[in-house]
């Protein structure tokens, strides 16, 4: 057997099981896109196509993958476990500081050309890091769309008045997909929308509110007494008015009819005829 022939066959099989085995395989899940690059150990590395989301894509293996979210995402400012950031802090009108909650909706443009772009520009600088990216392009600009609205409004006007509230949501909605692409450079997010709840007041002003509210309350409940004093102090007059005008045998009557009826003298029917033995006094 010829050894030399038989190694070299060998090392042409090994080739070829390389060749159909080893590759990328980029298979982003239904919620993500793909992107893919040609980055051969010694030719230029450049794009090569885009995978769809739930798509798959088979390629050379020195080539490089990458995925990033397709679809609706939230973006969740306050306290909760599931916050992505805190609660954002602003100033009214009147300079008096507010917790501002809610949640930002947003998708990321997946259209190839603009995807890609968005790769080269923001992503690779980012080394993927998709939190990095939302604390930096999203995050910022949310904080100055939704300062930007506060400072034109009071806390009364956000916390009492729910027209007043809508418009200040309103504000901050149209501010901010301006307010998004000036920090990226151009319309990577789409979809915006939001969602802001009643601002949190500092916790003096909370107290001061709930005393304002007890205070109110024990009013009213006050004058709602008075009004029944009023009213009961009528009927007694009016009592009063008709014993005087009844003179006094009508009087008399008037008091039996009325102990009668509150059941202070009791009324025993007795037949017709019946002999009737009243006690010795």
């Amino acid at each position: 057997m010829n050894i030399k022939r038989a190694l070299g066959a060998s090392m042409i099989a090994a080739a070829a099981l390389v060749g159909t085995t080893a590759c990328t395989v980029t298979a982003p899940a239904p919620d993500e896109a793909g992107i893919v690059y040609n980055a051969g150990p010694v030719a230029k590395t450049e794009f090569q196509n885009c995978v769809a989301p739930g798509g798959r894509s088979i390629s050379d293996p020195f080539d490089k993958n990458y995925t990033y979210p397709a679809g609706q995402r939230t973006y969740v400012f306050g306290n909760g476990e599931e916050r992505d950031m805190e609660t954002i802090t602003v100033a009214d009108k009147d300079g008096i500081d507010l917790g501002v909650q809610g949640q930002l909706r947003f998708a990321l443009n997946t259209e190839c050309d603009t995807l890609v772009q968005f790769h080269e520009k923001i992503g690779l600088k980012a080394g993927g890091d998709w939190k990095g990216i939302l604390a930096i392009y999203l995050q910022q600009p949310l904080r100055k769309a939704i300062t930007e609205a506060t400072q034109g409004m009071t806390w009364r006007e956000l916390y009492q008045d729910p027209a007043k509230k809508a418009e200040w949501e309103k504000r901050v909605k149209d501010a901010l997909p301006g307010a998004i692409k000036q920090a990226t450079g151009d319309e990577y997010f789409t979809g915006i929308d939001i969602s802001l709840q009643k601002p949190i007041l500092p916790a003096a002003l909370t107290q001061q509110l709930q005393a304002t509210q007890t205070a109110t309350e024990a009013k009213n409940a006050q004058i709602q007494e008075n009004l029944r004093l009023t009213e009961k102090a009528k009927g007694e007059q009016a009592q009063i008015d008709l014993l005087k005008s009844l003179g006094e045998q009508g009087a008399q009557n008037y008091v039996t009819l009325k102990a009668i009826e509150s059941g202070k003298i009791q009324i025993l029917p007795v037949p017709q005829g019946s002999i009737i033995n009243m006690p010795a006094r």
